[in-house]
């Protein structure tokens, strides 16, 4: 699944009420590229690409995948703000609504509604790109939990939102603190996705947040899936992230699994302007 020393790393926003889906693909260094997965059709479209520091956890895509929120930073530029939150078009960078900052505390944001969402800012002042014809508002309520200033409000609160059950929180040591947090899949199996996050521990090539899974079967036989960055349950199969590669994987019965298969391998691609078609 791809030759390179750091595998891209992968997260994926999926629309709850459409086939549609964001990948988020970061690599090498502080490159990110953006990209349109139609799930139903299994076909990946390219959107644009960043040279900056992109949090993927701070990121949601509306339930009909039309729209997505992200959080963006990039340091020594001459702008007055070094970082911002954006609502665009999906899987586009280019702001409809636009959202800038000081300093990474907050930012990112969450969908409520097709035409509504939070943004998790510092202040309310909003600068509006684009066609006013997409009618967002930006008045959404936001989530009742609080998991800090970075990125765990919004991504914890985004998983439970689609279906996760957060677990324990295990702190393996002063700088090292694991969630738990668990999905119910088919025939008695279950997903189990330990969130880490260290301030020194993580592996080569990660951020200080990342992700581990062990899947779980109707005997209670657990199988680590350590390399697996992202997984979610969609259309009776587990998705799922792994050196760089999009793949899937079916449950043949009780206690076993089907063979899994790689959809898209993404290491293999290299930084492009591109221009958005708005």
């Amino acid at each position: 699944m791809g030759d390179s020393k750091f595998p891209a790393r992968l997260h994926v926003l999926v629309a709850r009420e459409s086939d549609m889906a964001i990948v988020i693909r970061r690599g090498p260094a502080k490159h990110t590229c953006t990209m349109l997965w139609d799930m139903r059709k299994n076909k990946i479209s390219v959107g644009q690409w960043f040279k900056g520091q992109f949090y993927e956890r701070r990121a949601d895509i509306s339930p009909d995948g039309k729209h997505w929120i992200y959080f963006a930073a990039k340091s020594g530029t001459k702008r007055d703000f070094d970082a911002w939150t954006v609502v665009a078009r999906s899987p586009w960078l280019k702001a409809i609504a636009f959202y800038p900052q000081n300093g990474t505390w907050c930012g990112g944001g969450l969908f409520n509604t097709n035409g509504q969402y939070w943004h998790n800012g510092l202040s309310s002042t909003v600068q509006r790109y684009g066609s006013y014809a997409d009618k967002l508002d930006d008045n959404g309520a936001g989530p009742e939990t609080n998991f800090g200033y970075e990125c765990l409000t919004v991504y914890f609160n985004r998983l439970m939102r689609d279906g996760w059950d957060m677990g324990s929180v295990e702190n393996m040591n002063k700088a090292h603190r694991v969630v738990k947090f668990s999905m119910a899949l088919s025939h008695g199996w279950k997903l189990i996705k330990l969130a880490n996050a260290s301030s020194s521990q993580s592996p080569q090539g990660e951020g200080c947040y990342w992700d581990e899974h062990v899947l779980v079967n109707n005997r209670g036989e657990a199988f680590e899936r350590s390399n697996w960055r992202w997984a979610q349950w969609v259309d009776n199969a587990i998705i799922f992230t792994e050196k760089g590669c999009l793949c899937k994987v079916k449950i043949a019965d009780s206690l076993h699994l089907g063979e899994p298969e790689i959809l898209h391998d993404l290491n293999d691609m290299q930084y492009e302007e591109i221009t958005a078609p708005y």
